[in-house]
């Protein structure tokens, strides 16, 4: 079946605004992509500064010394316990940074490919205008 669209036809307008309704939807799919972008560089960031943080805490745990007073050993454990607390808080924080990192970067793959399955529409959408 061949279709004969004349350029100034009703038929061949709508075929270039279907065209142009592609092309919007590419764009919007890049802009969700750039914004998973920048959230997935916030989230790489803030796994970073916890893993710093975790890495503080554990050298200050293993610079910590019993101080000439009294009570000092019961200090000096509570103080232990009380990084250790710290370091798995900071832990938790991190794997669940973690997890919200693959959450939006699967959500990137999926939005890419549609970005590409959109971009193949709209070539052949663009073939089939020349052709006509």
């Amino acid at each position: 079946m061949v279709l004969s669209m004349k350029k100034r036809s009703q038929s061949w307008n709508q075929f270039g605004q279907l065209i142009d309704i592609v092309g919007l939807k590419i764009s919007r799919k890049q802009r969700e992509i750039k914004k998973l972008k920048n959230k997935s560089l916030e989230c790489e960031q803030k796994i970073k500064n916890k893993w710093d943080d975790i890495k503080r805490y554990q050298t200050e745990m293993s610079t910590l010394k019993i101080a000439d007073e009294e009570r000092a050993v019961a200090r000096y454990f509570a103080k232990i316990d009380a990084t250790k607390r710290d370091i798995e808080d900071l832990f938790m924080e991190a794997t669940l940074a973690q997890k919200e990192l693959k959450k939006i970067q699967e959500e990137m793959a999926t939005l890419s490919s549609e970005s590409a399955r959109l971009a193949k529409r709209k070539d052949a959408l663009n073939e089939v205008r020349a052709e006509l």
